[in-house]
């Protein structure tokens, strides 16, 4: 699997489950590449904007970092996905396990 294939899988994961257990309907998501290593391969601010969309139709507030770690539940089975880690208010840095591309190429 190429890491672009992985990018996309993991960004259309973030989307169903924003859809499935939010309820909301995002078009597209931002995927970052952390400044340093140590922050992961990827890094997804999705949390905030989901937080963003509650308040919008519910009018509750929602913590993001929550949220983040209810997407990072779904996206932790993803295969060649070895951690993921919630940084600050709900940054989703995603580490590949990279031991997989060798053994899988």
């Amino acid at each position: 699997m190429k890491l672009i294939q992985i990018q996309e899988e993991l960004q259309s994961k973030v989307l169903q489950t924003a859809n499935e257990v939010f309820k909301v309907e995002i078009d597209q998501i931002a995927v970052e590449i952390p400044p340093k290593t140590e922050f992961g391969d990827l890094a997804f601010p999705v949390a905030f904007e989901i937080a963003k969309h509650l308040k919008k139709t519910t009018g509750e507030k929602q913590n993001p970092r929550a949220i983040a770690e209810t997407l990072k539940a779904e996206l932790i089975g993803i295969d060649f996905v070895r951690d993921i880690q919630i940084a600050g208010p709900g940054y989703l840095n995603v580490f590949y396990d990279r031991a997989r591309f060798l053994t899988d190429t």
